[in-house]
């Protein structure tokens, strides 16, 4: 377990330009809690590979932008089973892939009570994997940005969602 002091993210202050936290090789029994990502300008905040399997929960992903090999401003997931539950993402972006919050490869991942507001782009992409989305909010007060986006044979479980002001809701390619 990785907790900040409280479990919640307003305690802890974190400051880096590239990559903050790189999961491999880790299962479930990782847990992420109660920190703040704010502020990476060239990598995803949070970058799993390798069958990682790590729970993040309640973490804050604000203001991050992947600019190189980044897929997703908030977090990169290849080849992982990685579970987030809630977390907000905010305000993230990023060049490569146009994925504000998370991208998922080949991954079997579980979203629970999170939150995806004002995301450049795709609020989550998903690409040949699955993906259990439950109780997640996406909200956007510009033009497409922020939706769900489903593509390369990716398969998708979605219950209870709100999609709020976003020009789609999600795009299945």
């Amino acid at each position: 377990l990785l907790r900040s002091a409280t479990g919640e993210p307003g305690c802890v202050t974190l400051i880096a330009e590239s990559r903050m936290l790189y999961c491999t090789g880790v299962d479930a029994t990782t847990a992420i809690e109660g920190f703040p990502f704010t502020g990476v300008t060239d990598l995803s905040a949070i970058y799993c590979e390798e069958h990682a399997a790590p729970t993040i929960r309640n973490c804050v992903f604000r203001e991050n932008h992947a600019h190189a090999n980044g897929w997703a401003g908030g977090a990169t997931c290849l080849e992982s089973s990685p579970v987030f539950e809630h977390c907000l993402f905010e305000a993230n972006t990023s060049w490569m892939m146009n994925v504000g919050g998370i991208f998922l490869w080949h991954c079997s991942a579980t979203v629970t009570h999170c939150t995806f507001r004002h995301n450049s782009g795709d609020a989550v992409m998903c690409g040949s994997g699955s993906l259990r989305m439950e109780h997640a909010t996406f909200v956007s007060s510009s033009n497409w940005a922020n939706r769900l986006f489903l593509g390369w044979g990716a398969t998708a479980w979605i219950d209870n969602c709100i999609f709020a002001y976003n020009y789609e809701a999600v795009y299945c390619y």
